[in-house]
């Protein structure tokens, strides 16, 4: 499309009516990919059935991605950008999820202060990310870039929403930490995961822990803690 042009029609050949277009492959273009709702549904029917694989991990991000910041732009109902995650249950790709997880995020902020939709939510995403948690659990995944960051997307998010399996393995993680004062046991790549899901679960002694390890930790160290402390709910602690 030239500069001076506002819009342009391109007639798309070959798509059946029960086929669905897929555009932006392997999201070349940096730009949001509107479509009608036949096609909407169409793309949510083929990631809900076996072979949602076969549309690329970058599109199937890009999908979920595109539907909710077009909601939030009006552009969109939001119940169909939604049925666009409901496929995730099934995705073990990093990709996909941490654009899902990034483009969902507005929605917590927005319905974080109204019980009502948030205790809805909380439990959808959990049900949603457990079986990504329940297949590569806590050892340490050795292998290719989405094998390992895989795993920290299913962890930090399983123990984000409040999976109890999850949330017991990082309290009893920092517990150790406070009773040895030794966190060589802690992976690395998951310690900002155990640190926030121990203080956000625990009280004041987990806390006061981490701000006296906060005091004497390296910058790195510092970083991971402060933000873990800011994961607690007890607002009394954070005012004193």
């Amino acid at each position: 499309m030239a500069p001076n042009e506002g819009s342009k029609v391109i007639t798309i050949q070959g798509a059946s009516a029960n086929e669905f277009v897929l555009a932006n492959i392997n999201h070349a273009g940096y730009y949001r990919v509107n479509y009608d709702p036949t096609n909407w549904q169409l793309l949510a029917d083929h990631l809900n059935g076996d072979n949602f694989e076969d549309i690329p991990a970058d599109n199937r991000g890009t999908l979920v991605d595109d539907a909710f910041n077009l909601a939030r732009a009006g552009m969109l109902d939001l119940t169909t950008a939604l049925s666009m995650t409901q496929y995730l249950v099934k995705d073990r790709h990093f990709i996909p999820w941490s654009m899902a997880l990034r483009a969902t995020s507005y929605i917590e902020r927005v319905v974080g202060a109204v019980p009502e939709i948030s205790d809805l939510w909380e439990p959808y995403m959990r049900q949603q990310i457990s079986p990504f948690y329940e297949e590569v659990g806590w050892t340490l995944l050795q292998g290719d870039y989405n094998t390992e960051v895989g795993q920290v997307v299913a962890i930090s998010n399983a123990c984000g929403y409040g999976n109890g399996r999850c949330v017991n393995n990082a309290t009893m993680m920092f517990d150790l930490w406070i009773n040895t004062n030794n966190n060589s046991h802690i992976p690395e790549r998951l310690k900002s995961t155990v640190y926030c899901t121990a203080i956000k679960h625990g009280g004041r002694p987990e806390w006061d822990f981490a701000w006296q390890q906060y005091l004497t930790a390296s910058a790195s160290e510092q970083n991971r803690l402060l933000s873990a402390m800011a994961c607690t709910r007890d607002t009394d602690t954070l005012n004193t």
